[in-house]
């Protein structure tokens, strides 16, 4: 394979993967939003029983928002044609 054909591939395939890290990244930002509400609906209710699991599994989708963050800034840095051609945000799936 050229090295121009290879440069091809690869860029298709960061632009992939760029994509699919962001799609990723609006299902989990539903899935904080949805127990960010949640934990406001426990302390407002005062039911202190499910606010530990709630404030943990917030706290795990956070870091994972923040590494595909990086991963993004990665292929960002890595592409930056990339970055300009393919979508910053992608349309959120209605249920």
């Amino acid at each position: 394979m050229s090295e121009h054909a290879q440069t091809v591939a690869d860029a298709a395939q960061a632009a992939y993967f760029r994509l699919r890290l962001l799609h990723e990244r609006c299902d989990l930002a539903a899935m904080l939003a949805k127990h960010t509400k949640g934990l406001t609906r426990c302390m407002t209710e005062r039911d202190m029983r499910p606010m530990s699991d709630i404030r943990r599994h917030i706290r795990t989708i956070e870091r994972e928002l923040q590494s595909i963050d990086r991963m993004v800034e990665a292929l960002d840095d890595r592409f930056p044609d990339q970055a300009a051609t393919t979508e910053s945000e992608p349309t959120r799936r209605r249920a």
